[in-house]
């Protein structure tokens, strides 16, 4: 029975499938020159890269190229794997534009087709992309691409996937509330937390989130990153310990814990440093909430997506997007006060002085050193990224691989760049020195700007299967931490230490059967 109404489904989804290839006369699509894409239906919508698109079919008039793009809210995960297993008899997709880790399919190699395949992996090898000029450019498309996205996309030595969004998170502040009380923008976690304690003085809620989303991440992965070494990142995401063993020790850190304790500091309802009913709200409600001048609430943890993602339900406002800041205690040696990291920046004034000029393209200060300024250029780089998800990726058995290869090297050119942020406001994940910015909004010039200076950090960059195959890391359900934070139900709270041995506790207990499952698969 099982068998069976497997086969239904993916009968229903290859007719499907087969439908978004023909057009709407009844013309059956040409295999080889007309590419059929399915595209995740999130935040971003799909109207910019149907604009891509459109210009890329202009451009190839002559070779009859067309692109179908159909938008597909269950392009996450599951609902790809599960559309790439069918294989090349029932998945006619040339390629898919969705949420989605990879690595996963890689790493299970032939296996991860169901039905009868001899192919080595499910997905397309991309290093021939990489490796090639962007359209109409002298530049390869290994050196557009952001570094940390072009990292992540290369596993067992050959590129297998493309990045198609910046996924730039931040800090979305409303700008006239900040405007009418003369607010800084704070570049430190003390002067976040001192901006607070303005802000509640005055009757507003610092605050809005939403309790059904883990946005927290994007606030937490970057203070863990600016306070932890290279070496215990490096570490962590191999899940080696102090000792070189494999096991669940790496998730003992004081950069973790901090990391947790200013989490805490903003969302638990004792400290009213949220809005009262956060825990209650969707991610669209605390967005609209926070555009809408009425409720005083003045900041949210979120990304580069928020604004197109409300204009298209109809809700605008004055908005920008602040970079997350920098951990104040980065001065010193894991918390210690006695211990400073720098030999030349020993305060928080200083620091904030030199954060200030990394952001404003400026000197460093006089008194700085070049190995100073250096480091904490990198720490101030740091960013989260939901678009470490957002992949592209083409199935080896695609029909279309030629016309589908030469659509991403026009998808890194500045011309596409253009023509995506003309109409969504927002970034891809390359590299260009000649957007042009200036009719976008504030909040889309802020996103713009910072991704502009991101070294994106995500845990789906780690290489290591226990973490794209099993629950590790911090993209996960056990991560929506601001929950058990932010509660007011006795029963279910937790503070920054409760949280932060929880989360030991639950991957030590399961680390065995996440090393099995892993072992199981090689």
């Amino acid at each position: 029975m099982k068998k069976l109404v497997t086969l239904c489904i993916a009968l229903v989804l290859a007719c499907a499938g087969c439908l978004a290839g023909c057009n709407l006369a009844g013309t059956v699509r040409n295999e080889e020159t007309d590419l059929v894409i399915q595209m995740y239906l999130g935040g971003y919508g799909v109207d910019g890269m149907k604009a891509v698109a459109k210009r890329f079919e202009e451009i190839n008039a002559d070779k009859g190229y067309t692109v179908t793009i159909t938008p597909n809210a269950q392009m996450v995960y599951k609902g790809v794997y599960d559309q790439i297993r069918m294989g090349p008899v029932l998945e006619p997709s040339d390629m898919f534009m969705a949420a989605l880790n990879y690595k996963t399919v890689v790493y299970e190699g032939a296996n991860f087709v169901q039905q009868d395949w001899s192919g080595d992996c499910a997905l397309e090898d991309l290093t021939g992309v990489y490796n090639s000029k962007v359209y109409g450019e002298d530049v390869y498309f290994k050196d557009k691409i952001n570094a940390s996205f072009r990292e992540n996309c290369m596993m067992n030595g050959k590129y297998y996937a493309v990045n198609w969004a910046s996924g730039v998170a931040g800090v979305m502040y409303n700008r006239k509330h900040f405007s009418d009380n003369n607010w800084t923008i704070p570049v430190t976690t003390n002067q976040l937390s001192a901006l607070c304690e303005q802000m509640k003085g005055l009757g507003y809620a610092p605050f809005q989130w939403a309790g059904g989303a883990s946005y927290w991440e994007y606030m937490a992965i970057p203070w863990w990153r600016q306070l932890a070494s290279d070496q215990e990142a490096e570490d962590f995401y191999n899940c080696i310990d102090q000792y070189g063993q494999e096991s669940a020790e790496v998730f003992k850190s004081y950069a973790r814990l901090k990391a947790y304790s200013l989490v805490h500091e903003y969302v638990n309802a004792k400290d009213g440093n949220s809005a009262k009913d956060a825990m209650t709200t969707s991610h669209t409600q605390s967005q609209m909430a926070l555009m809408m001048n009425q409720k005083k609430v003045c900041m949210m943890p979120t990304g580069d997506w928020a604004e197109q993602e409300m204009k298209n339900i109809g809700i605008t406002g004055d908005i920008g997007l602040f970079k997350v800041p920098v951990v104040s205690d980065v001065i010193y040696v894991d918390g210690d006060t006695s211990t400073f990291r720098f030999e030349t920046v020993r305060s928080e004034e200083k620091l904030i002085e030199v954060i200030n000029a990394i952001d404003n393209d400026a000197a460093k200060p006089a008194d700085v050193s070049d190995a100073d300024f250096a480091e904490l250029k990198k720490i101030r780089s740091y960013n989260n990224t939901e678009g470490s998800s957002h992949q592209v990726v083409i199935p080896a058995f695609s029909n279309a691989k030629t016309v589908a290869k030469e659509f991403l090297l026009f998808l890194a050119s500045d011309e596409a760049l253009q023509i995506y942020f003309d109409t969504t406001g927002c970034t891809l994940p390359f590299n260009s020195e000649t957007l042009d910015t200036s009719k976008g909004s504030q909040y889309q010039k802020d996103a713009a700007k910072i991704g502009e200076k991101c070294t994106y950090i995500n845990d789906l960059f780690s290489d290591n299967p226990l973490f794209f195959m099993t629950e590790l890391g911090f993209n996960n359900d056990q991560y929506f931490m601001e929950k058990r934070m932010g509660t007011s139900v006795k029963e279910d709270y937790l503070d920054a230490k409760g949280w932060y041995d929880y989360i030991y506790e639950y991957f030590r207990d399961n680390f065995g059967t996440y090393q099995a499952l892993v072992n199981a698969g090689k």
